[in-house]
């Protein structure tokens, strides 16, 4: 398993939009993919399945945590998979007293539909103000 840090990442479907993964790791086996880690400061001395861990971010069913698809690292990772051409991201939660991993894979229509808003948050609004602040 090769795991590297990779930098600034732009998007070819999307090269107004830069990502930065915590790691890019790669293996003959599971492929390519993006790494999201997560050290939440908050709860620093439990595990993150602990059940006093509360972390907004997570749906807890059973013990087991999900991060939540509503939430603003879905989207995070999912925009990273796109830039980096990849099909996967592994979202990690780690604490001194354990960790969690979880497999993000992407999700076509999510995609289609934040391309999308990206697209014309970028057009309609960012690029008017670049140019209606920048003429002479």
């Amino acid at each position: 398993m090769k795991v590297r840090e990779c930098g600034l990442i732009l998007g070819e479907e999307i090269p107004f939009v830069g990502v930065s993964p915590d790691r890019i790791i790669e293996c003959d086996c599971c492929g390519k993919a993006c790494l999201e880690i997560k050290c939440p400061y908050s709860i620093r001395h439990l595990a993150p399945h602990h059940p006093e861990a509360s972390l907004s971010y997570m749906n807890r069913e059973s013990n087991v945590l999900t991060l939540k698809k509503t939430h603003k690292y879905f989207t995070q990772c999912q925009i990273q998979m796109v830039a980096a051409k990849v099909a996967k991201s592994y979202f990690f939660v780690w604490t001194a007293h354990s960790n969690i991993l979880q497999q993000i894979d992407i999700y076509q229509t999510f995609w289609s539909i934040l391309k999308s808003d990206l697209t014309e948050f970028y057009v309609i609004l960012y690029l008017p103000s670049i140019y209606e602040n920048n003429s002479l």
